[in-house]
């Protein structure tokens, strides 16, 4: 079989699974497309298991070599996975690669408890997050020498299990500590167990007294500059979207032509990540500098998102590229960028925010403009220390002018 009749059998097989549009062009321009230009590239036309092993190390490599991002390797080794699976046996079975036991049924000797416990869960919003940890838990006390009864589960096991998982969670301990505090106390107000020294669990920061970083002023007028000079029309209209109305990377990606509303000056669409309808208004300067890309830049495509990929010409961009297009101006612009430092699509996202409320905005129509359900998630974005962060503050104007 060749790797062209694989990667049709591949892209055939993952669509027969009922995914929505946006998905399957993920999938597709993300990972099975730039998988097989690879191969190919490596291995040449003819598909061998061997060869696929072998790209998917490479691929491995690349990302703890920082080569590419942990999006992009997920993707690739998904692909290759499906291939694989394909190419042995002629049918897709999708799954998860690879399946560990945490990810599939309880212990038994724990099992009615867990399932009880899941049961009395199941309304909560993050029920998919409490059953992997719950189950990776009683795992956890399983595999312990001398596992407990359930009457004798204590604090020293939820210590010895918070050690255990604290480097792959290391950004969600407080989401694993609150599911840590739901298990014992249902234990102890269902009459599993009376030992109390589960309070002792650490409870859930509340996010809101974070102060979020922001992109500075001049860091977004930089790169946004940067990709004016460089007259890359798609990046400069994505960079100066995202400047002034604040879309996220994903809205962005799956922004269409029928959102924009061109004799208005508005953009209006659902937003990926809440479901929620926003219209937004743009400038004339910005979105004449959209219509600039549509075009004189913008391939033909049978899609109808704005915004195309530069790799795979034809299809839409992807959420992570919106992201890395910000990176690499960054690097152009000599500005160097550390974890965290708020020079990211988010980071912009909450200049604008905090721009808005300098100059005077009401939090209930910065969270309108946002899109946010409720005025509580963007105070998220907004710093309690506003004279601290008045220099961040961004003149929309001068986004034409110096860009």
């Amino acid at each position: 079989m060749t790797m062209d009749e694989l990667l049709e059998l591949s892209l055939n097989s993952i669509k027969q699974l009922g995914l929505s549009e946006s998905t399957f062009i993920h999938y597709r321009g993300s990972g099975y497309i730039p998988v097989a230009k690879e191969y190919k590239h490596l291995f040449g036309d003819e598909a061998r298991t061997d060869s696929l092993m072998k790209l998917q190390s490479a691929i491995t490599s690349d990302y703890h070599a920082r080569r590419i991002s942990i999006d992009s390797k997920s993707m690739k080794v998904r692909a290759i996975n499906v291939m694989i699976d394909i190419l042995e046996t002629g049918t897709l079975e999708w799954k998860k690669y690879p399946i560990s036991r945490e990810e599939k049924l309880p212990p038994a000797e724990y099992a009615p408890v867990v399932d009880e416990f899941l049961s009395d869960s199941s309304k909560l919003k993050n029920i998919v997050f409490i059953k992997s940890i719950a189950i990776q838990y009683f795992w956890h006390l399983s595999s312990m020498f001398d596992s407990p009864k359930v009457a004798d589960i204590g604090f020293e096991h939820s210590e010895s299990f918070i050690i255990q998982v604290s480097q792959k969670y290391k950004k969600s301990m407080d989401s694993v500590l609150y599911v840590l505090r739901k298990i014992h106390d249902f234990l102890c107000s269902h009459g599993y167990s009376s030992d109390a020294s589960w309070k002792l669990l650490g409870t859930s920061n509340r996010r809101e007294y974070f102060v979020r970083p922001v992109m500075k002023r001049q860091d977004i007028l930089s790169v946004i500059k940067c990709a004016s000079e460089a007259d890359n029309k798609r990046d400069l209209s994505i960079l100066l979207l995202i400047a002034v109305t604040g879309l996220r990377c994903c809205d962005i990606s799956s922004l269409r032509m029928e959102d924009i509303e061109w004799k208005h000056h508005y953009i209006s669409l659902i937003q990926q990540k809440t479901n929620a309808h926003v219209s937004i208004p743009v400038s004339k300067k910005v979105l004449d500098v959209l219509a600039d890309y549509i075009i004189n830049e913008r391939p033909e495509s049978q899609f109808p998102q704005v915004f195309l990929s530069a790799r795979n010409p034809g299809s839409p961009i992807s959420t992570s590229a919106v992201y890395s297009l910000l990176c690499r101006r960054l690097k152009r612009a000599g500005i160097k960028k550390i974890s965290g430092d708020g020079r990211s699509p988010h980071g912009m996202r909450r200049s604008l925010a905090t721009a808005m409320v300098s100059s005077g905005a009401e939090v209930a129509i910065v969270s309108q403009i946002l899109g946010h359900r409720s005025m509580n998630s963007a105070r998220h974005y907004i710093s309690s220390d506003m004279k601290g962060l008045s220099k961040c503050v961004l003149d929309m104007g001068s986004l034409m002018k110096e860009g």
